[in-house]
């Protein structure tokens, strides 16, 4: 990777990028040709590792990447991949995929493990041994979406299941966190030993860049459940994930999750968050009282903006740990809005 690129990304998780935040702008080059045909059947379409790979290569050599946006490619099977890892067996639709609970009483139920011959743990190692085997350097292969803690378990038990286990079973919960978790370090490690042999960094779903291991934490299942489960069943859970990764952010999903942002300041080691208002919310610019909140507490911020928030947002949050993405029409935009946004920065810097 080029040295002004690891600089700013090294800054950016050191919370060290004081002049202006980062910006991953992303626009279309145009003239592109026909994207590769798709197969028919959906389960193919996404376990094909050739097809997925040159739909990426389509995308990447037709899009424009200003300020520190890149090529990255996450081969993927959806957000119940650890769990499928573990035994779940998955339904595809063209633009999600979900799992079919197995677990029908956690007392009778097996321990779970990472199933080495699962057809989908051996089709994701198929599919990221085959990018990285034709990168070339030009994509950062990452990770694909795995949902270790309660959100794993929700997978293989179903939410409403799950939400009475934690009140009717709560003995039974402990060990199955601590196996989901064991799963997750298990096919995480591998697969970041699979990527650490180009030298090209570490990536994932959520376009970041970081030579450490890092990875997007989540717990979406959070909004089902109250602060004291949270406390209770989660934090232990990202306190082991935290531990395990050298660089931490937490995807926070909706204005329901809000509530355990006080549970994740605690957290030693989770300095990042990446907000997303969820479906049909106020535009980000409408939050900033709440981003000025996660700031005040010490978090660095991801957000996924439109292009007509960039001068607000850069100029009225601070720029330390502060990465803003967005996508334009055309590489001139593109061109237009970075410099628009470095000069936010700069006014900023002198009060202006």
């Amino acid at each position: 990777m080029e040295k002004n690129f690891e600089r700013s990304w090294n800054e950016f998780f050191a919370m060290e990028n004081h002049e202006r935040p980062l910006l991953c702008i992303t626009a279309p080059r145009g003239n592109a040709a026909p994207p590769p045909k798709a197969p028919e059947d959906l389960k193919a379409r996404w376990m094909d590792g050739e097809y997925n790979w040159a739909a990426h290569c389509h995308w990447r050599d037709n899009t424009f990447y200003m300020g520190e946006a890149f090529p990255s490619y996450s081969p993927d099977l959806g957000p119940d991949a650890l769990a499928a890892f573990c035994g779940c067996p998955l339904s595809f639709s063209p633009t999600t995929s979900w799992a079919h609970a197995v677990v029908e009483d956690w007392e009778s139920h097996p321990e779970i493990v990472l199933d080495r011959n699962n057809e989908y743990w051996k089709n994701i190692l198929e599919q990221t041994c085959y990018a990285l085997s034709r990168t070339e350097g030009r994509s950062v292969i990452g990770l694909p979406d795995l949902h270790p803690g309660l959100d794993g378990l929700v997978s293989l038990r179903g939410p409403q299941a799950l939400c009475e286990d934690l009140y009717d079973t709560p003995d039974l919960i402990a060990p199955r966190i601590d196996q989901i978790e064991t799963a997750f370090e298990r096919a995480a490690g591998e697969l970041y030993d699979l990527v650490e042999t180009k030298g090209l960094g570490h990536t994932s779903w959520l376009g970041l860049w970081s030579q450490k291991r890092w990875y997007p934490t989540s717990c979406d299942f959070g909004y089902l459940i109250s602060t004291d489960f949270y406390s209770q069943w989660q934090v232990p859970a990202l306190e082991r994930e935290v531990n395990f990764l050298q660089e931490n952010v937490y995807h926070l999903d909706g204005a329901q999750n809000m509530r355990h942002v006080p549970a994740l300041q605690g957290i030693k080691g989770l300095d990042f968050i990446q907000w997303v208002p969820g479906d049909g919310a106020a535009p980000m610019r409408e939050w900033l009282p709440f981003l000025h909140d996660l700031q005040r507490r010490g978090f660095g911020l991801v957000l996924h903006v439109e292009p007509g928030e960039v001068w607000d947002l850069v100029y009225q949050l601070d720029p330390e740990g502060l990465c803003l993405q967005t996508s334009v029409g055309s590489v001139q935009d593109a061109k237009d809005l970075f410099a628009l946004g470095c000069k936010a920065a700069d006014g900023r810097l002198r009060g202006v």
